[in-house]
């Protein structure tokens, strides 16, 4: 009986050790798979996930998150695109630098207080976002605060809130985060 015991326990022992290397090379070539996949890209503005060749914005996905969770938009109103202050607004963005500007359409607008943020789409030139003040019945853009063009990498969104809060001091926080990035070419 205590021969059977030895031997049962010499079989445990050298299956347990099997078992445990087992583990240890499934865990290494988990490792070396993610890492031959998965890797960080330093680059001007931080660094991205890169999966596989795609560069991934994971601090810009999370801030987009984040403040998806966390904004207050009960103040902020979207605007229809036919409405007499939007037709004002695009107005005004189409006078703004003519020849080009005049092809300026709307994709969205939001307003709060006397404060507007326009996502607008042109034909010759880049999209671009811009702030715009009511003053009475007049619309006026601000110069210092339109962001135009491109952030890929980067997500879009996250970027544009920051440059439009830098710039734009005197517009309500609430209504720069309640931008959404609608035109795909800004994160493209």
């Amino acid at each position: 009986m205590r021969a059977r015991r030895r031997w049962d326990f010499y079989l445990n022992a050298n299956l347990m050790k099997g078992l445990k290397a087992i583990w240890i090379v499934l865990w290494l070539s988990l490792v070396g798979v993610l890492f031959s996949h998965v890797g960080l890209q330093a680059d001007e503005n931080g660094h991205l996930l890169n999966l596989d060749g795609r560069a991934i914005d994971v601090m810009g996905e999370w801030g987009q998150l984040q403040t998806k969770l966390t904004r207050n938009c009960t103040h902020v109103h979207a605007l229809n695109l036919d409405e007499p202050l939007s037709l004002s607004a695009i107005k005004a963005i189409q006078n703004y630098s003519p020849p080009d500007s005049l092809s300026a359409k709307l994709q969205s607008l939001i307003q709060e207080g006397e404060w507007l943020l326009a996502e607008v789409e042109f034909e010759s030139l880049l999209p671009a976002v811009i702030v715009l003040h009511q003053t009475g019945e007049q619309l006026e853009l601000l110069d210092q605060s339109i962001w135009s063009g491109s952030t890929a990498p980067w997500k879009a969104a996250p970027r544009i809130r920051a440059y439009l809060h830098q710039t734009a001091p005197n517009v309500s926080d609430h209504l720069i985060e309640c931008f959404d990035a609608h035109n795909p070419s800004f994160d493209n």
